[in-house]
């Protein structure tokens, strides 16, 4: 059984947080007006994305963020989840002008119970702390990658998904949180962002409208890793697999 590692860290943080995620609602909204068309719906796992902080009845509610531009010079587009509150466990660490920067921290988790087809497994679980944002080819490409990321009935030889299971196209594996004072910047979220894609065609000179029509967008919560010992006496060895679930999914971007 997966323990959801936002309630576990919500023990151990206090009353300070950097607002609720209400910004974040405006910014999608005005990305639905431009190119590509990016919707990504409530969260396909609440739980993990959902969790109320001590001292409060209110949920906090993660949401992904966009903020998107096309103009003659091509596109800028970053993609961040919103909503992370700003704590010492996170080892926040001030850079001036109103930023603030930290990271996600890994939380350690009890043995995942889930069934698994290989004998003599017995899994302990560690979880965290990447996230993963992900840009597959099709709708077909990411269902695909989606199921296989988590399934754990790969078996001992493979830790994670193969790469023809995965047909990731650009990706990127982060815990960075930050935090911006609005007044330093006015499209800043209101609260803590875990950063995303952050990209430009003069960083990609892929990375043009063109390129993202049809494309789909999946954000991953972390990966479980999960290890055991096979308990033969006379053939012991470690094996393992890893998991994620994804908590976004667009459609195919228009």
């Amino acid at each position: 059984m997966k323990t959801n590692m936002l309630k576990i860290a919500a023990l151990t943080v206090g009353a300070a947080f950097f607002g609720a995620a209400q910004d974040s609602h405006a910014q999608i909204s005005a990305f639905l007006t431009a190119t590509p068309n990016a919707v990504f719906g409530t969260s396909r796992v609440p739980a993990d994305t959902t969790f109320v902080l001590p001292g409060n009845t209110a949920a906090t509610t993660l949401v992904p963020s966009v903020i998107y531009k096309a103009d003659k010079k091509g596109v800028a587009m970053r993609l961040d989840v919103v909503g992370m509150p700003q704590h010492a466990i996170y080892a926040p660490v001030p850079l001036g002008d109103g930023h603030i920067i930290g990271t996600w921290p890994a939380v350690a988790l009890a043995a995942d119970t889930t069934a698994v087809p290989v004998a003599d497994r017995r899994p302990a679980t560690v979880k965290g702390p990447d996230w993963r944002f992900a840009i597959y080819g099709s709708v077909a490409a990411a269902n695909n990658a989606i199921a296989a990321w988590k399934s754990n009935a790969r078996g001992a030889a493979v830790l994670q998904p193969t790469a023809a299971q995965d047909k990731v196209l650009k990706f990127v594996d982060t815990r960075l949180l930050e935090w911006i004072d609005p007044a330093f910047d006015p499209l800043a979220p209101a609260a803590g962002t875990l950063v995303g894609f952050n990209y430009t065609t003069a960083k990609d000179l892929f990375f043009t409208t063109a390129y993202l029509t049809g494309k789909v967008i999946v954000i991953y919560g972390p990966k479980r890793v999960n290890t055991a010992a096979k308990t033969s006496a006379t053939n012991p060895q470690n094996i393992g697999y890893a998991t994620r679930d994804a908590y976004w999914v667009t459609p195919a971007l228009k």
